[in-house]
């Protein structure tokens, strides 16, 4: 999940050397959330998401959208918004009355000029010519021919990132002019808990050996 404004503290830095002279090439992300067989997870509304099957097996999820929520102001019709490809037959199947509508769809990229988006976003004309890919039947399931690279920490790093951690609480704040503020959002959404795990027995809320057991996901 792409979560607004909250910071992206995956970090990584490598050394490349170009006509003599010593460059830095960083990679940064957000947090990447892992799943597992029976999880549930909460994607707040309007938040871009992905998942990614890194196991042996296939994955079957179910999607659930709660049309009564108030960040809902329009009409019980649910709406999906491609940050690259280009829907497919599976979202006209699943909403069939809504396929003459969607049926023209591109994804968020593919109304902008190609050199306009490149130099929004800062990357070369054929980057950004792949992110709209027009011609891209491939659908809301692609498979990555060299597997996933992204940052994940190591045992070590996670005890460097503790041991910081604790000395960050240990020292004061301060607030005022002057001072770094917070904004309130690494301490609400960046901090939320996504996902609940409702596979584990001894986590059981109700139980009635002939109904099985209901976990609650309510946090």
């Amino acid at each position: 999940m792409a979560l607004p404004s909250c910071p992206e503290t995956f970090q990584s830095v490598q050394s490349a050397f170009e006509q003599s002279s010593t460059q830095k090439l960083s990679d940064e992300h957000q947090q990447l959330h892992k799943f597992r067989q029976g999880d549930v997870i909460a994607v707040p509304a309007g938040v871009a998401h992905w998942l990614y099957n890194n196991g042996d097996s296939p994955m079957v999820a179910f999607l659930v959208i709660d049309f009564g929520n108030n960040a809902n102001q329009l009409d019980p019709i649910p709406r999906e918004f491609f940050l690259a490809g280009k829907p497919t037959s599976w979202q006209q199947e699943q909403y069939s009355y809504q396929a003459e509508q969607q049926s023209d769809n591109q994804n968020i990229f593919a109304g902008f000029n190609p050199d306009l988006l490149g130099e929004a976003l800062g990357v070369s004309r054929q980057t950004a010519m792949r992110l709209q890919e027009l011609n891209d039947q491939r659908g809301v399931i692609i498979r990555v021919a060299q597997g996933l690279q992204a940052l994940h920490p190591s045992f070590q790093t996670e005890q460097v990132q503790e041991e910081q951690s604790q000395e960050q609480q240990q020292q004061p704040t301060w607030s005022g002019r002057g001072c770094a503020q917070n904004n309130g959002l690494d301490e609400i959404m960046c901090a939320f808990k996504l996902s609940k795990n409702i596979n584990n027995a001894q986590s059981t809320d109700i139980f009635n050996p002939r109904g099985g057991r209901i976990t609650r996901a309510n946090s």
